[in-house]
């Protein structure tokens, strides 16, 4: 273990101050527009810095309303949360893969009850590490044990470390892990933790010099149980400050919180505009005091103007009352006279207007951003998806672009929750542990139900191929019953039944007019819904009928049923119809 006297040395003089620094800063940058807070001294220096910023941007005047606007949560939190939204799906993908194995099946099965019950993994751990990729990307992933051990076998836990608490840390080995690491597990406690054991001293109230040794405990892992969440850096030089999925957004981010305040700046000057009239005399004068109205404000008779108990110059109650009617401002313009040769080139009264080109400039850079920032984080970055621009291009870039954006950040939650349930597993068992692999799956649910079936109605209106249509609903199917497995076999039985999948019954009945079709087909497509629902009657459930044939085969078995049911149709309508050679098509 690290000794006393080199763990003063460090402390003293700790070799990554700066990069913990820095890593503070990122944080608090990112965590200005991805944590709602309602005002939390952490953001001070990322808030200065975006007004700082602003100030270069804008004149004096304008700054200072701009800054009085500036409201926490801000409004790009909000939008982030969106983003987030999408990535959790990282977390739920279709074919997750977890293995442990241990010399005995026993020591599996007390694993996998500690797991469960302990641990709560694996929601609590994916939990703890996604809202701490949000906002405190730079996390360090602390493994421990409690001071006492209650149980028959050690009882090791995980928990994330503020980088913040974090006094100074080894250099990096290949394999992004550190020999040693030093921090404040709470006030006046200085954990040291290394690839021999763990160490708990005492220090002095707001010091970070060990003053008396508490614990020290040998683990013989052989590795420092404490290694950074995240393993991608923002850059080859600065290793120790980790690349959140919105690092590379932040300056658009940026900009899309000052475009936020900006139309809040427009939205409040629309509903009190500036009017403006031509100046006008007045002839005020109190008979009493001798007071005076000179330009709208009152002086008295030894011409002093007249203030109010604030400071400011005392209105003619005349003509000031009658300048404005509601909120609003008011300006004078000169009057015609011999100073402008009379000249009346303008109405006595107008008003000044928001300039409609620049409020809708400021809508669409808002929305322009939005669509920018959320899809070079989420997926996607070509043309919009809509009914005037779909092809089968933009439908595949999309499905890929997402899927490779989650796979990018899966990889990261994979090799985390891998080496701290490793690190758990070797401190319960010891060699009786052998080791451990975690997929958290190679396909996700990239969309909602509703964005699929949305695209699906555009794709098929837009006539785009059948393996495109199949490939979106298919999707829309796998997520929309994800979690209920029976009726997702019930749906992939029913579309392997149906003999038009993408045509509508308009598009069949038009084919059967024109005498493209077979009466049998044109009655199964159109009557699918009531025919299915005879079959289930007269025999069994689509799901369970043939269980134990293979698919084809139980396919074609409940298809031949249902073209019975058409020639039936057909049989009865011919003989009913007597001199027609071919069966009325219902209506």
């Amino acid at each position: 273990m690290l000794q006393l006297t080199e763990i003063k040395e460090i402390v003293s003089k700790p070799k990554h101050r700066q990069q913990i620094a820095t890593a503070v800063a990122h944080e608090s940058r990112i965590s200005l527009h991805a944590e709602a807070t309602i005002g939390d001294k952490r953001y001070n220096r990322a808030v200065t810095q975006f007004l700082d910023w602003v100030k270069t941007q804008l004149p004096s005047d304008k700054y200072r309303i701009f800054a009085s606007l500036f409201r926490y949560p801000v409004k790009t939190v909000a939008f982030t949360e969106t983003i987030f939204e999408n990535l959790q799906r990282v977390l739920d993908g279709k074919n997750p893969v977890f293995t442990e194995e241990f010399v005995s099946p026993e020591l599996l099965d007390d694993w996998e009850e500690y797991k469960k019950d302990q641990l709560k993994d694996p929601k609590r751990f994916q939990y703890e590490a996604f809202e701490a990729m949000k906002t405190q990307i730079n996390g360090v992933l602390v493994v421990d044990l409690p001071e006492s051990q209650t149980g028959a076998r050690p009882e090791p836990y995980s928990y994330i470390l503020n980088i913040n608490d974090v006094v100074d840390y080894s250099d990096l080995d290949d394999n992004g892990e550190f020999d040693w690491i030093i921090f404040k597990p709470a006030e006046n406690r200085l954990s040291v933790f290394d690839r021999e054991g763990f160490q708990l001293f005492e220090t002095d109230p707001g010091s970070t010099s060990p003053k008396r040794q508490i614990s020290a405990v040998n683990h013989g892992l052989g590795r420092c149980p404490a290694k950074f969440l995240w393993y991608k850096p923002v850059n080859r030089k600065e290793k120790s400050v980790k690349q959140s999925p919105l690092t590379n957004q932040l300056s658009n981010l940026d900009w899309l919180l000052y475009y936020m305040i900006a139309k809040r700046q427009v939205d409040n000057y629309a509903p009190f505009p500036i009017f403006w009239g031509f100046e006008a005399d007045c002839d005020y004068e109190d008979t009493e005091t001798r007071d005076y109205c000179d330009g709208g404000f009152l002086r008295d008779a030894n011409e002093h103007y007249l203030l109010n108990r604030d400071g400011s110059l005392k209105e003619c109650p005349v003509c000031s009352k009658k300048r404005l009617t509601g909120a609003g401002s008011f300006i004078e313009v000169p009057a015609p006279g011999p100073q402008n040769d009379n000249a009346n080139l303008r109405d006595p009264l107008g008003i000044i207007t928001v300039d409609k080109s620049s409020l809708e400039y400021i809508v669409e850079e808002i929305d322009r951003l939005k669509v920018e920032i959320f899809e070079n984080v989420t997926g996607y970055g070509g043309e919009p998806i809509n009914d005037q621009a779909i092809n089968e291009k933009q439908v595949f870039a999309s499905f890929e672009s997402k899927a490779q954006a989650l796979r990018n950040l899966k990889a990261q939650f994979e090799k985390a929750h891998e080496w701290r349930n490793w690190m758990i597993c070797k401190l319960r068992y010891g060699n009786s542990f052998i080791g451990n692999s975690y997929s958290y799956g190679t396909e996700f649910y990239l969309m909602t139900p509703d964005q699929l079936l949305d695209w699906y109605e555009k794709a098929r209106n837009k006539g785009l191929n059948d393996s495109i249509l199949d490939m979106i609903e298919d999707e829309y199917n796998k997520t929309k019953y994800r979690n209920n497995p029976n009726e997702l076999h019930r749906v992939n039985v029913l579309k392997n039944l149906d003999p038009f999948r993408h045509l509508t019954k308009g598009d069949v009945r038009e084919m059967y007019r024109n005498d493209g079709l077979p009466f049998e087909d044109y009655f199964l497509k159109v009557n699918f819904s009531s025919l299915i629902q005879r079959f289930e009657r007269e025999n069994i459930s689509v799901t369970q009928f043939g269980e134990a044939l293979e698919f084809d085969k139980k396919i074609e078995a409940i298809k031949n049923e249902l073209l019975r049911y058409g020639s039936e149709y057909k049989t009865t309508t011919s003989q009913e119809n007597t001199g027609s050679s071919q069966a009325q098509v219902p209506a």
